[in-house]
């Protein structure tokens, strides 16, 4: 149970009161643990406070305030969320037609992620939180709303690098794979990669709730999922990893080829470990690969000592380059003089412990 103390201190509090919607949950990400083997203090990816409980107390609004959050990710639900425990009024507005951004993508990843994911959108039935889906943020709608602060996070930026082949329809990236499985703009997606057949059984899934469900998804992508049998993971970071891990468990064939030295750089140290020995015992694991071109059939990459290898590939997933994405926030403040503030990946890549951080901050302080 340490863990989850450090989740969630008010556990036994909210499981009497019959609270148990409340109870901020453990995702295993062993961020807590792994401060261990660098020597630092203790903290948890989900929950800003430990370690700093007597410096960032959760202190009504002396004068409550009207804030527009825009994105239903992680860090715009907890802002929400802890603004709103402030006294604040909050509008959130997210684009797509359900909260969780790629929190909703993780959470197919890594299942844990899913509880955390619950959560938060149980947390915005807070009376003073309006949710608004399939809503666009422009100066019509700020000049109806009239907010006093403004905070953004609509998450990260990912350009895939100019690899020779990319273009083609058995490539993803990172970023059109997240959109197709969470329903943000995935028509557009269905319509350039699928075939006619897969895009049935795609609209059939959103017909019958599937797609807005992780636990659902989960169980249908056992069955069918936009992927062949053999599947190259270009990037072995945070996401190339766990979506390898996401595919074996499926039972696909999977490389990861990595550029740099170390994978997984942005997990936890002992996640890390996890995570990397489950990739190299059931999948392929290649430090060093240099990508060179992708054919219809196989992917062709460099080794360390420079000599050309070809992985045989039914599809192709780019995991790599992402960065902040201020254009979002950088739009809003052209349209208003309401200040606005920046969230999550959107101003610097933490993925969910960042997204929570800044969220809770952004709460705490506004």
């Amino acid at each position: 149970m340490g863990r989850k103390l450090l989740a969630e201190p008010d556990l036994a509090k909210k499981l009497a009161a019959n609270a148990a919607q409340d109870v901020r949950p453990c995702i295993y990400c062993y961020a807590c643990v792994s401060q261990i083997f660098i020597n630092k203090g203790i903290k948890c990816a989900v929950n800003a406070r430990v370690g700093h409980e007597s410096e960032s107390t959760i202190q009504f609004a002396p004068k409550p305030k009207h804030v527009l959050i825009v994105g239903g990710g992680p860090s715009g639900m907890e802002a929400a969320r802890v603004a709103a425990l402030r006294g604040h009024r909050v509008t959130l507005v997210e684009r797509s037609d359900r909260l969780g951004g790629t929190l909703f993508f993780a959470a197919l990843a890594y299942p844990e992620n899913g509880r955390l994911l619950d959560y938060l959108v149980k947390q915005m039935a807070h009376p003073n939180i309006t949710v608004r889906l399939n809503t666009s943020v422009d100066a019509a709608l700020i000049n109806a709303l009239q907010p006093d602060e403004i905070m953004v996070g609509t998450g990260a930026k990912r350009a895939a690098p100019a690899i020779d082949g990319a273009d083609q329809n058995h490539v993803w990236s990172g970023d059109e794979l997240r959109r197709l499985m969470t329903g943000d703009r995935a028509d557009e997606i269905a319509k350039a990669k699928l075939s006619l057949t897969e895009r049935a059984l795609f609209k059939a899934g959103g017909m019958l709730g599937v797609t807005d469900s992780t636990q659902a998804i989960q169980g249908l992508s056992k069955l069918w999922m936009p992927l062949g049998r053999r599947v190259v993971v270009i990037g072995g970071g945070l996401v190339g990893l766990e979506l390898a891990e996401f595919l074996l468990d499926r039972g696909r064939e999977v490389t990861v080829l990595e550029p740099g030295t170390h994978p997984g750089t942005e997990l936890a140290i002992v996640r890390r470990w996890r995570v990397v020995e489950a990739v190299k015992a059931h999948g392929k694991l290649q430090l060093l690969a240099q990508v060179q071109n992708i054919t219809r059939k196989e992917v062709i990459w460099t080794d360390k000592s420079g000599a050309v290898q070809s992985t045989p590939a039914d599809s192709v997933v780019i995991a790599l380059g992402a960065q902040p994405d201020a254009s979002v926030a950088e739009a809003i403040a052209r349209m208003t003089s309401v200040p606005v503030q920046q969230l999550g990946d959107s101003h610097e890549l933490g993925y969910i412990e960042g997204a929570m951080h800044s969220g809770h901050r952004a709460g705490a302080t506004v």
